[in-house]
C-alpha cells in the first residue's frame, strides 16, 4: 500500500515539473537581483551558496524524475527497495514544497 502511494505521488511530481521549472526559475531571478544589489558580501556568499545547493537539489530530482518517467511499468516497481526511490523520496521534501 505505501508503495503504491509513493509510486502516484511521484507521478504526479512528474506532471507538475514544468510548474515547478518555473518556481526556479523566479527563485534564481531574485537571488540574482539580491546578490547584483548587495553591497554586503556575506549577504552575496550566502544567497549564492543557497541558491547553488537548490539548483543542484533540482537538477538532481529532475535527473531522477526523468529517469523514472522513462522506464516501464516493471522496471518502475523496482524502484520500491531502490535507494534511488529513497533519494526521490528526500528530494521531493527538499525541492517540492508547495
Amino acid at each position: 500500500m505505501k508503495f503504491s502511494k509513493r509510486v502516484q505521488q511521484i507521478k504526479i511530481r512528474c506532471e507538475e515539473i514544468e510548474k515547478k521549472e518555473a518556481k526556479m526559475k523566479h527563485i534564481n531571478k531574485l537571488g540574482e537581483e539580491i546578490t547584483s544589489e548587495s553591497l554586503n558580501m556575506t549577504t552575496t556568499e550566502g544567497v549564492e551558496g543557497k541558491l547553488a545547493a537548490l539548483n543542484k537539489r533540482w537538477r538532481d530530482t529532475k535527473e531522477m524524475l526523468s529517469d523514472y518517467r522513462d522506464k516501464d511499468d516493471d522496471e518502475r516497481s523496482e524502484y520500491g527497495g531502490c535507494c534511488c526511490f529513497q533519494m526521490m523520496k528526500k528530494a521531493f521534501n527538499a525541492c517540492f514544497y508547495s
